[in-house]
């Protein structure tokens, strides 16, 4: 696995256990929508938080810790983070048959942490976070729970998944100021 620093833009970190994954994936499952996505208009496969709803599913404490240590991998990416605020949050469900991938884009947020809340992970191509980055495509391998924290100018987008299913929590974060 490469590995990514703040030089590079990108970041990783742990960032939810096991059981907040589980959670998180049934309750993506007992209410997804179709609705169309932003990204390309495909129907999205994801389910809308907000930050009072996350901490009703995994717990108070778990999203308090969730967020000082998305403050500290943010401080590692933007040199002002003064004021960042969460913007929005969703759930997203990816199989071969709903959703099977995601196009590369570029996302509308200061910093974007998307967590892996797959059970058994990320595998090699089969669905994986993908960016373009120093003039190549990688792969962001990650297990259950992991976070990949990038800014906005992180071209990227998820490979086609051909067996299983991809979850993932999406957090976007924007300067009140500037990004509301």
């Amino acid at each position: 696995m490469r590995c990514f620093n703040a030089s590079d833009g990108i970041q990783t970190a742990h960032l939810l256990s096991r059981d907040a994954c589980q959670i998180l994936r049934s309750h993506c499952d007992a209410r997804i929508s179709k609705a169309p996505d932003s990204v390309d208009g495909a129907p999205a496969f994801q389910v809308q938080l907000d930050e009072k709803s996350l901490e009703s599913l995994i717990g108070v404490d778990v999203v308090s810790c969730l967020w000082a240590r998305c403050e500290v991998i943010q401080g590692e990416l933007v040199e002002d983070k003064t004021g960042l605020v969460v913007r929005d949050i969703f759930l997203r469900r990816y199989t071969a048959d709903t959703r099977p991938f995601i196009p590369f884009h570029c996302d509308h947020a200061m910093v974007t942490v998307n967590i892996c809340l797959t059970e058994h992970g990320e595998t090699d191509g089969d669905g994986a976070l993908i960016g373009l980055h120093d003039k190549k495509i990688v792969e962001f391998k990650r297990v259950e729970g992991d976070g990949t924290a990038h800014t906005s100018t992180l071209l990227h987008g998820v490979a086609r998944i051909e067996e299983g299913t991809r979850y993932t929590c999406i957090i976007f974060f924007a300067n009140s100021a500037k990004d509301s």
